[in-house]
């Protein structure tokens, strides 16, 4: 019995010379050993960078197009670099996704009750906090100027 080259499971194709299990796994296969290649990833930096400077209003409106599909992951990245611009250190326990979650519990709960949330680290920046998913909350935006105010007191 034949064995997938990605995924270890056994081939039952009718094809003899089948060496993945499904085309998801072939592609990811592909994927895997073509970015340990780093002349694949250079020349395909290159010609992104290329095609980037070959039609910058196509590029122009393919990032305001994935902005307004992905608020939350925006406004994340946004705030690590914020953060990152006012001092702060960056920890192991940075997690994207994780931080993502807060930027959307805002949204959602500025939606939901027409009072405006934002995304508040508990220990501030200022003070040493560090800008990752176990120092963050979601306050109203009063309660984070009130917080403000009074740490600076």
């Amino acid at each position: 019995m034949r064995r997938c080259k990605q995924c270890e499971t056994s081939i039952d194709h009718k094809r003899k010379d089948a060496v993945y299990c499904t085309v998801v796994c072939k592609k990811a296969y592909h994927h895997t050993q073509n970015y340990q290649d780093p002349t694949f990833v250079e020349k395909n930096r290159n010609k992104a960078a290329t095609w980037r400077s070959d039609n910058p209003l196509q590029c122009k409106t393919a990032v305001l197009d994935w902005h307004s599909k992905h608020p939350d992951r925006v406004a994340a990245i946004k705030g690590k670099a914020a953060a990152l611009r006012r001092g702060s250190g960056t920890s192991e326990l940075y997690d994207l996704e994780l931080c993502v979650a807060f930027y959307r519990e805002a949204r959602r709960r500025t939606a939901e009750t027409g009072v405006r949330h934002e995304v508040d680290h508990i220990l501030a920046i200022s003070k040493g906090g560090l800008h990752c998913q176990t120092n963050l909350q979601v306050l109203t935006q009063v309660d984070n100027l009130t917080k403000r105010y009074k740490s600076n007191e």
